[in-house]
């Protein structure tokens, strides 16, 4: 490591920046936001003894360089959020991982090269003096700005020697030369961050401008809010098991979704969901006093905080999307600061800095699987949880039933057979292959469940997350099945000297999962006590790691005798 002497920098570099960086900016190594990148930086010199400047010239970083010193300070501040700053060594910057920012649209990624000539005022007055005294009245001739390339200048006179405005002329080109260079290939490297991030899809997005571009997003998070995204417990942030599984252009669209407020607060309204955790950590101190706990994807940081408030040591509250930014301000507002850490970026790339003896997480999606975010869970808990430390939840299970729901099914698929007097069946077909997620009433639940999936989550793996389910439906009473309907529960027991449970079973009260709905291709007829056999594979989509494929099989097998040909169908969620 560097000595506190070789990271000493001059006060007057603070002012030599753009106007391009006269916008807020966060500091690497504390909360604090400021008007512009110079204010930061000057903070984190005067502050936190880290003046980027002088570690710039102890390193002899060029542009690259610099980027990776940002990168570094923001990733080493993430690991250690209570530590004093150590400066890195040349070492540290290796390898092309801390080109990747941090922070998207870094300010300080634009300014944190600067190609200083060390133009002081004290070397121009020295040069000053040896060009001899200031000539009053002289203006620049012709053969001068012809030299400089100029065809005009302020008509102002100038008070020095004409060699030294020629001089102070030509630095300033070579200076303009320089900034225009560096800005080449900074805007170079940005554009290959882009690529790092977004795959395929960068290059698109650049080429169908700002406002497709803007368009696209808000397309992605629409379509996120309406399939399904997480829950206010996180944008499920570091779901991502395997990092290098998930196109980045998926993964970026995934993370911004959560940054939306309309998303936490569907997440927050749901008394079933906010209350259960609520319950669990409140109503078991015994886990939680003096502990340290984990939270992935905490969202706006709600667990974080009903886990400080049951007498946490520690919470390390961690989100990679922007909704983490709010998330300390909300911490920092309830006072909770000393307690709750917050960590932006993914689970699977951060390091905790000890040890946990709880992890909560709310990484349910629709149909208990979707979004994939559990891999975190399962990351975390391998990585950071206590060989006797709990897992909030700690169980879950995944269900089947069938329903009679003629009017749904009216509204959702038949209504494509004859749209205004126009024939538009060939809509049928790729709306069935699309699970719906709805509130399903009661009354269309025409048999008795079936287990498909128990989840213990202290101990089960990704690999148990794709699987193969048999299943048997029991018919109460005669009609039709319209379709199949997938929905799961939550248990907080282990441990608990209060447990704690919840279902999103039809017959329950609804809650943000709603339920997730297969419509079958053809209806029916059954009676009652048929029964409904098949297998259910729950896997992922090769093209979205993120989402649920649902191959279903299911034959009547009647009850006086009799089985009816198989109905094969495909969805996804």
């Amino acid at each position: 490591k560097m000595a506190d002497s070789d990271v000493e920098g001059g006060e007057g570099e603070w002012e030599d920046w753009t106007e391009e960086s006269s916008v807020p900016t966060v500091c690497f190594l504390c909360p604090e936001t400021f008007p512009t990148a110079a204010e930061a930086l000057a903070h984190a010199a005067a502050t936190h003894k880290c003046d980027v400047y002088a570690l710039r010239d102890a390193l002899k970083l060029d542009l690259y360089g610099c980027i990776k010193l940002i990168n570094y300070i923001r990733t080493w501040h993430n690991a250690h959020p209570e530590a004093e700053f150590v400066a890195p060594t040349a070492s540290d910057l290796e390898g092309e991982a801390l080109l990747r920012p941090v922070l998207p649209d870094d300010p300080l990624l634009q300014v944190a090269y600067t190609n200083d000539d060390d133009d002081n005022e004290e070397e121009d007055e020295e040069q000053e003096g040896a060009s001899g005294k200031a000539t009053q009245g002289l203006k620049l001739d012709a053969a001068v700005l012809e030299a400089l390339g100029a065809t005009e200048i302020d008509a102002k006179t100038v008070a020095m020697p004409q060699a030294r405005v020629v001089e102070l002329l030509q630095r300033l080109r070579a200076a303009e030369n320089a900034t225009a260079r560096l800005q080449q290939a900074f805007g170079a490297y940005r554009e290959a961050a882009e690529e790092s991030m977004l795959g395929g899809a960068a290059a698109d997005l650049r080429r169908e401008g700002a406002v497709q571009a803007q368009a696209q997003a808000q397309e992605k998070a629409s379509r996120a809010k309406r399939k399904g995204e997480k829950k206010e417990g996180e944008s499920k942030s570091d779901s991502e098991s395997d990092s290098e599984s998930e196109p980045e252009g998926d993964a970026e669209g995934y993370f911004k979704s959560y940054a939306h407020h309309g998303i936490h607060a569907e997440m927050l309204q749901d008394v079933v969901r906010t209350e259960s955790y609520r319950a669990a950590l409140l109503n078991n101190p015994g886990l939680l006093q003096g502990k340290v706990v984990l939270d992935v994807g905490c969202g706006t940081g709600i667990l974080s905080m009903f886990a400080a408030r049951a007498g946490a040591r520690k919470v390390y509250a961690v989100d990679n999307s922007s909704i983490a930014e709010l998330a300390r301000e909300i911490v920092a507002r309830n006072g909770l600061s000393n307690v709750v850490t917050v960590l932006r970026g993914k689970m699977e790339e951060l390091v905790i800095p000890e040890p946990v003896d709880l992890i909560v997480s709310e990484w349910m999606g629709y149909g208990l699987l979707f979004e994939a975010m559990l891999d975190s869970v399962i990351h975390a808990r391998d990585r950071y949880l206590q060989p006797n430390g709990q897992v909030f939840p700690d169980k879950s299970a995944m269900y089947l039933v069938g329903l009679n729901d003629a009017a749904a099914r009216a509204h959702n698929i038949d209504f494509w057979q004859e749209v205004y007097g126009f024939d538009m069946t060939p809509m049928v077909a790729p709306v069935l292959r699309e699970a719906s997620v709805e509130i399903v009433p009661a009354t269309a639940v025409s048999t008795f469940p079936a287990t498909i999936k128990s989840l213990d989550l202290r101990r089960c793996s990704v690999a148990d997350l794709v699987f193969t389910a048999p299943f048997t439906l029991r018919v109460k009473v005669a009609g039709e099945i319209t379709a199949i309907c997938l929905y799961f529960d939550i248990f907080f027991e282990e441990g608990c000297s209060h447990s704690v449970y919840f279902n999103t079973s039809p017959e329950d009260t609804p809650t943000h999962w709603k339920q997730t709905v297969m419509y079958l291709p053809r209806v029916m007829a059954v009676a009652a006590g048929d029964l409904v056999t098949g297998t259910l594979v729950v896997s992922r989509p090769s093209d979205n790691p993120r989402g649920m494929a649902l191959d279903l099989t299911c034959r009547l097998v009647a009850n006086e005798g009799g089985t009816g040909p198989d109905m094969v169908a495909s969805y996804t969620v």
